[in-house]
């Protein structure tokens, strides 16, 4: 059943085969990766610490007990485990390795670092080995050295997807665009997704006069903003009708645009195509680089009007008041939010800036929960709580002053639309922010805030805090969209 794809029904005979013979260890892992394979991995937990009770001794048990309890963001507990089993078997390299990756995670890097070493001296031509490695390296800034790690952890498994992928992210976020676009092209098989329709063939630059080609975006909203700018390319160097299939609450954003021919979405049902393109393979296709990336911005326009209900609770307050939106949360299930959402509770220095306004742009229940929690309801507008899509977010985002934001979608809606935008990000952000600049390629209205040490929000605070006092004394821009424009009902 499982390998047919039938989840449930394989997890439902597992646990029978658990009832009849509890004392078989694979019965237990076999439930437990049917689960897994579901995303539930709460009760893959729950499972497993059972099996690990009923049998100390296998170390199998508590290797996967650990994997779960990562996948939770559990991180001192699984790394616990993986301890208590290096305490039975010292030569486990593999474990060693697991034990590197939980570090790096926690943000203890020399700890990492000596784990990912010890793994490899344990196994000279590990590959995996040399990957956790390189993305340490990374972590540690040591760029040169991250290249070298992961080139060799290639040399040593030819195809290695994720190390050809590490690698070329450590390329980009090196600034060596022309280098990494290559290795970012595995995103898709690391990610095991495929293509939009098999039968079509991929877009390889060329152009091909008169045909269809299908743009698909297959990874997040923010991925999906940030590279919707290069359609305008796609179109002329392919010189076809340009089909852009996007996530729906992405649609009204491309809506019309002069670049797309037909705007669909991922669920519908699309008029045949003679080729097709992933929208994240674009930038190589078509040579971008880094002094390059920032060509045609803004690129986005904001042509929806303000819902009544939104117009109220923006124009409220002093009409000269700094009104700054807000984005704190990404994505819980997202694999690194770990380390770019910062909680509300970090932000609350900055209520305390005179002339200032601020609305929370937060979507989704746990990121929402947070104003309620640090007694913001007064002092923070909740606009996030009636929005209903990218189009209309842009709408808010167009007649603020300033926005305040994680590394989300939200950052790339507003640097695209070329609204004044400050962006907090972690001590190693993804490949796109890169390392030491205070401003974005990608963006020109874009400022960038960074950690200077690994988890430290309160020094990036403290940064836009002072930036922020100056600011809201200036006075502020007059918006097309502002107080007393026409609105919708």
């Amino acid at each position: 059943k499982e390998h047919l794809g039938l989840l449930a029904e394989a997890e439902a005979m597992y646990r029978r085969a658990t009832e009849i013979k509890p004392s078989e260890r694979n019965h237990w892992l076999h439930l437990a990766g049917a689960l897994g394979k579901q995303n539930k991995w709460n009760e893959a937990e729950v499972v497993l610490r059972q099996a690990v009770e009923s049998d100390r001794n296998s170390l199998d048990l508590g290797i996967n007990l650990a994997y779960a309890l990562i996948q939770r963001e559990q991180l001192d507990e699984a790394a616990d485990v993986y301890l208590h089993v290096l305490a039975r078997r010292p030569d486990y390299h593999e474990v060693h390795a697991n034990l590197a990756f939980v570090r790096e995670r926690q943000g203890r890097l020399e700890e990492a670092l000596s784990s990912a070493e010890r793994a490899i001296e344990l196994k000279p031509d590990y590959a995996e080995g040399y990957n956790n490695l390189g993305t340490i390296l990374r972590s540690m800034h040591r760029l040169d050295d991250a290249r070298w790690a992961l080139q060799k952890a290639v040399e040593l498994n030819p195809g290695f997807a994720l190390a050809e992928f590490n690698l070329g992210t450590t390329q980009l976020l090196a600034e060596n665009y022309e280098q990494g676009w290559s290795g970012y092209r595995q995103y898709a098989r690391v990610g095991e997704s495929t293509s939009f329709d098999s039968n079509l063939p991929e877009w390889d630059g060329r152009a091909i006069p008169g045909k269809r080609l299908l743009v698909f975006a297959d990874q997040g909203f923010g991925d999906t903003i940030q590279f919707a700018r290069f359609l305008s390319g796609c179109r002329r160097q392919s010189a076809a009708r340009i089909v852009f299939c996007c996530q729906a609450p992405l649609a009204g954003l491309f809506a019309g645009r002069a670049d797309v021919d037909e705007v669909s979405v991922t669920s519908a049902k699309i008029a045949p195509c003679d080729f097709q393109v992933s929208l994240a393979m674009l930038p190589g296709l078509l040579g971008v680089r880094v002094e390059t990336a920032a060509s045609g911005m803004p690129y986005l326009q904001s042509h929806r009007e303000l819902r009544s209900e939104i117009a109220t609770m923006l124009w409220q307050g002093p009409v000269d008041a700094l009104r700054v939106g807000l984005v704190w949360q990404g994505n819980p299930g997202q694999r690194r939010d770990v380390v770019r959402s910062c909680p509300l509770r970090k932000l609350l220095p900055l209520f305390d800036t005179s002339r200032s306004m601020f609305f929370s742009l937060q979507t989704g229940d746990y990121g929402r929960s947070q104003i309620s929690e640090n007694g913001l309801a007064e002092r923070l507008v909740d606009i996030g709580n009636v929005l209903t899509d990218f189009s209309e977010t842009a709408a808010v985002i167009s007649a603020l002053d300033l926005i305040i934001t994680i590394d989300t979608a939200t950052a790339h809606l507003a640097g695209a639309l070329g609204a004044s935008v400050w962006t907090m990000l972690c001590h190693t952000p993804d490949w796109r922010w890169h390392l030491h600049r205070a401003d974005s390629p990608w963006y020109p209205t874009m400022q960038l805030f960074r950690q200077p040490k690994w988890g430290d929000w309160d020094a990036v605070v403290r940064d836009i805090q002072i930036c922020l006092r100056r600011r809201s004394i200036q006075p502020p821009e007059i918006k097309s969209s502002a107080r007393g424009a026409i609105v919708s009902k």
